[in-house]
């Protein structure tokens, strides 16, 4: 037999060899079954056996497990909101990069099959912390959700807000999906980890999360629906004895709705944080809250200004530790002379709000909203500039202090403002 031939029924063997490995996987991949908590999962396409490992469509094990993906076409990557961490995955590459930075090699890559997305089904599956078991014998693969990432017994409180819909016993993943990542996540009300989306203060919401699931929120943004008959700006009369829901009203816009804050009753504790970071958390969550109070109102928003921190910090501790609550402190100064001494520079109007007595961020606006003078210095449109601090003092008389500082920094508008307001008698230094 001369060298070609020998060549021909050498690919031919090879080929047919291949053909052979196909087909024996196919007939492999057709007879496995997938259970789900004891369900049998129906799915579009047959699971498929690549180098000893089992990949199936996508979109049916990420229905099944109710787990949020995204898919990127410019990239051909996808990413997966696991229980506790966020991965990317990308087609034909084995390595999987993670939202704390971990680096996963796979066994197998992802892969386009048929114009259908097949992902490893144990990675997946593990990724929102569920448990997979093989069965030789029944060719099955056992996929176990515990108990805490189903929650089917947490009770839900739904909230709409524009487009979107949150609610409590909700899996992070979807949180995710639905909001996108959070501007940042903190220790909050209950000492609960709180994320909080202040991206579009339009859309501004606070959401609760406990072992990955969704406990709580609070919004004042404008347009939102809880449970479709508690609605912002409306007037609702019909209490609910729920301690589960607190509804906030705006006894100076005829006890209209305006927030709602939701935790569920047994994720409520009697934990007290009195830290100073703590603290200074409420203070930006009370700046959130004003800038979407501001929105509503069609107000151009603040920017955070540290001086004005410094200035409303150090009148908190005085009247703490000195005994008193007012705007003038005790030697005389005001605070607009609070303000000037920390340097600040090209200021021409000045405003103070103060508050004692509340701990939490939602607590403290809720007294100021309904506060005339208060309410009026928080929607002021010529100030440009804000900082807020809050302190608590063991002993003092209410223990909580509470302020926030406002500045005008433009000056040929506040120039104009200026003038308007002296037309009609009025002062650009504002205190209440």
């Amino acid at each position: 037999m001369n060298y070609k031939l020998k060549q021909f029924f050498c690919i031919l063997s090879i080929i047919f060899s291949l053909g052979i490995v196909s087909v024996y996987a196919n007939n492999i991949s057709k007879d496995i079954s997938i259970n789900v908590n004891g369900n049998r999962l129906e799915m579009s396409h047959s699971p498929q056996i690549i180098e000893n490992s089992t990949l199936v469509p996508l979109r049916d094990i990420s229905d099944a497990l109710d787990i949020a993906i995204k898919w990127n076409e410019s990239t051909r990557t996808i990413n997966v909101y696991g229980a506790n961490d966020t991965y990317t995955l990308e087609i034909d590459n084995h390595t999987v990069q993670s939202e704390h930075h971990n680096t996963i090699l796979l066994n197998v890559a992802p892969t386009i099959i048929e114009n259908k997305t097949f992902v490893p089904i144990r990675f997946i599956a593990e990724s929102m912390g569920a448990d997979v078991l093989w069965d030789d014998v029944s060719k099955t693969i056992s996929i176990k959700i515990n108990d805490q990432q189903q929650n089917n017994d947490l009770e839900r409180i739904e909230l709409s807000l524009v487009d979107k819909k949150i609610y409590t016993g909700q899996q992070l993943s979807k949180l995710k999906e639905n909001f996108g990542e959070p501007n940042r996540i903190e220790k909050s009300i209950y000492n609960l980890d709180w994320y909080i989306y202040n991206q579009d203060y339009s859309k501004f919401i606070m959401v609760a999360v406990k072992d990955n699931i969704v406990v709580g929120y609070y919004t004042n943004a404008k347009d939102f629906v809880l449970n479709d008959k508690i609605r912002y700006d409306a007037i609702y009369d019909n209490e609910d004895t729920d301690e589960q829901i607190k509804i906030y009203k705006d006894s100076n816009n005829d006890n209209k709705i305006y927030a709602v804050l939701v935790v569920l009753l047994s994720y409520q504790n009697d934990e007290i944080d009195n830290s100073q970071e703590f603290l200074d958390t409420q203070a930006r969550e009370n700046f959130d809250i004003l800038n979407t109070f501001r929105t509503n109102y069609e107000m151009p928003i603040l920017e955070w200004e540290n001086l004005l921190v410094q200035s409303s910090q150090a009148h908190c501790i005085d009247m703490a530790e000195k005994g008193y609550f007012a705007h003038n402190s005790l030697d005389g100064t005001t605070h607009k002379d609070r303000i000037l001494a920390t340097g600040i520079q090209d200021t021409v109007a000045w405003g103070e709000n103060i508050v004692a007595g509340r701990q939490l961020a939602v607590d403290t606006f809720d007294l100021w909203v309904n506060s005339l003078g208060h309410r009026v210095n928080m929607l002021r449109e010529n100030f440009t500039h804000v900082g807020i601090a809050s302190i608590y003092k063991e002993g003092s008389i209410y223990n909580y202090y509470s302020g926030q500082n406002f500045v005008e920094k433009d000056i040929e508008k506040a120039n104009k403002t200026k003038e308007k307001d002296d037309d009609k008698g009025h002062t650009v230094v504002f205190t209440f």
